[in-house]
């Protein structure tokens, strides 16, 4: 994200592998889901947003498929390294509706481009 205004809105798509089971046999969770970040400000170098998506999530097993709902509200501070490109740090909390997934915490790095 360049530089951005304090009253700034924009949306994006956020796909997201979760791990939800180890044993017995591993479960994989994707959940797509569209969102909108707000731009919150800045603190020193980086631009701070609001973060929060919708969408459907879907979980394959040993027994079939799973299907639900899914969405995460966040925060994200970013840091414009040229062209277009960004990095920074994100923190969630996401729930999905699919048995077993219930409520997450990820943080991590972000690394990203866009206009």
């Amino acid at each position: 994200f360049p530089t951005r205004r304090s009253s700034d809105l924009y949306s994006y798509t956020l796909i997201r592998e979760t791990s939800i089971t180890v044993k017995p046999k591993p479960q994989l969770q994707t959940s797509t889901e569209t969102g909108a970040a707000l731009h919150l400000g800045r603190f020193g170098v980086f631009d701070l947003f609001g973060l929060v998506t919708g969408g459907i999530a879907a979980a394959g097993s040993p027994t079939g498929t799973n299907a639900g709902f899914s969405g995460s509200g966040g925060v994200l501070a970013a840091k414009p390294i040229g062209r277009g490109w960004y990095i920074g740090a994100s923190a969630w909390a996401a729930y999905s509706s699919i048995p077993g997934a219930g409520v997450l915490y990820p943080v991590g790095l972000v690394i990203g481009w866009g206009k």
